[in-house]
């Protein structure tokens, strides 16, 4: 494992600490609005806003109920595969964690990829700005023919993006983010792209009338450097990828693909579902996440499917103590012998 693993993994697991200044924050300023809502669990108002926001059930949980949490804007982009454009509040990281396998037989050869702990680790950088650090986890590629087996494996590159939200929409207006990211070659030689791979796209979150269901869609352009073997050269690609479905809070359904702009090949096409589960708790909430996604053209994968779960915490509020009543001269004398 590379330096960079090393240095992430341990960054990831010390941020789980309660002591992380992340979530050990001072009280708020009453004088400041904005901090106030960042720093407490939401109000009734925000809660009922947040729903009719995503057109959820309106059930309205009591104040010391651990599942009001589950209300908070918080949404995880593994449960989609459109990257949504809602950002998580001040005060709270999200670690996202995931497996999955991939299969793909094109004219005999048979190539099968499982990924091994792929991760995300958000956090909001400013108003309308979050930070995103990624990691491609561990990478296990075998590729099969009639007359030899090859395996390729390693670690994958990490992965440092933002997301921007222009606008964050409401019954009538569509939530608009544009999500941007790009690799960094520190995975092992064999998985590795050996480049800085960019890519960028416009993410859209728009309610559909009255229900729980929502349309979600992104477009953009991503490059990815395509080695043929580890000691050959590697070629930058580009392609137009795309992505359309509607959402509940706990289940999905998207069309994705890509259309190569400087990739070789016809349209990779592809049919997704996706489910989700929050578990809320005192700490903070758990969401674990399951998809598949089928092949529907000649050079898309015939089939993956994947499992993720998803932490996050509330941050912690340290209240001050109430002053004590100052006694008043009445007080003291009726003390007094």
């Amino acid at each position: 494992m590379s330096r960079w693993m090393v240095l992430l993994l341990a960054w990831a697991f010390s941020s789980l600490s309660p002591s992380c200044p992340a979530f050990a924050q001072s009280a708020p300023d009453p004088t400041t609005d904005s901090e106030v809502a960042d720093d407490r669990p939401p109000t009734d108002e925000e809660v009922t806003d947040f729903l009719r926001s995503q057109n959820e059930p309106d059930v309205m949980p009591k104040a010391d109920d651990p599942r009001r949490w589950s209300f908070w804007p918080v949404l995880i982009d593994r449960a989609t595969h459109t990257v949504l454009p809602h950002l998580v509040p001040r005060g709270v990281i999200v670690y996202e964690f995931g497996i999955s396998r991939t299969v793909n037989d094109d004219e005999g050869v048979e190539v099968e990829t499982d990924r091994l702990l792929e991760t995300t680790i958000r956090s909001r950088a400013a108003d309308h700005l979050e930070f995103r650090l990624g990691f491609s986890g561990y990478i296990s590629e075998d590729t099969q023919t009639t007359i030899s087996k090859t395996n390729d494996s390693g670690y994958g590159d990490l992965r440092l993006g933002s997301k921007v939200s222009i606008a964050t929409g409401d019954d009538t207006r569509p939530a608009v983010a544009i999500v941007t990211d790009f690799s960094i070659p520190t995975g092992s030689r064999s998985v590795s792209s050996r480049r800085v791979d960019p890519s960028f796209r416009l993410s859209v979150s728009q309610p559909l009338g009255k229900r729980s269901w929502s349309f979600i869609g992104s477009a953009g352009i991503g490059w990815v450097s395509d080695r043929y073997s580890p000691n050959s050269t590697i070629d930058t690609l580009s392609a137009f990828e795309w992505s359309a479905g509607v959402r509940t809070p706990i289940l999905s359904v998207e069309f994705i693909g890509d259309a190569g702009l400087s990739r070789p090949g016809g349209p990779r096409n592809s049919f997704r579902v996706g489910s989700s589960l929050i578990q809320p708790s005192e700490m903070g909430n758990l969401q674990t996440d399951l998809w598949a996604r089928f092949g529907l053209s000649e050079d898309a994968d015939d089939w993956a499917i994947g499992l993720g779960f998803s932490f996050w915490r509330k941050p912690k509020v340290v209240t001050p103590a109430p002053a004590s009543r100052p006694e008043t001269e009445a007080s003291t004398k009726s003390l007094q012998p």
